[in-house]
């Protein structure tokens, strides 16, 4: 079962990464901002899902690699997992076009 899952998730990194190569060429032809924005995110998502396959393949087909090389794997996949959320809440923030206001405590101390 977890060959089939290992299967699964290359296809999707697959599909991620032709999806990827789509928007890198269509991005100077169109010069949108929401696919300018758009292209990190996926990026992202996708190092997230080949980290987690590298994982995957290392827990099922590697008998004895070492603690160090777990804990960078795990370490990687907690810092590219932030970086996705950071990038989704970019994202969302410029397609629902709210701009940063400055707060209202800022604004009365300034007056």
């Amino acid at each position: 079962m977890q060959h089939l899952q290992i299967a699964y998730d290359l296809l999707v990194i697959k599909i991620g990464l032709t999806a990827l190569a789509i928007s890198f060429c269509w991005l100077p032809r169109t010069r949108e901002a929401d696919l300018r924005k758009f292209c990190p995110l996926y990026a992202l998502f996708t190092a997230v899902m080949l980290i987690s396959l590298v994982e995957k393949h290392f827990a099922l087909n590697v008998a004895g690699y070492s603690a160090r090389s777990s804990y960078l794997i795990k370490g990687l996949r907690q810092v590219f997992d932030a970086a996705v959320v950071v990038a989704t809440i970019h994202f969302l923030l410029a397609a629902y076009r709210i701009r940063a206001r400055p707060s209202l405590a800022i604004a009365l101390v300034g007056d």
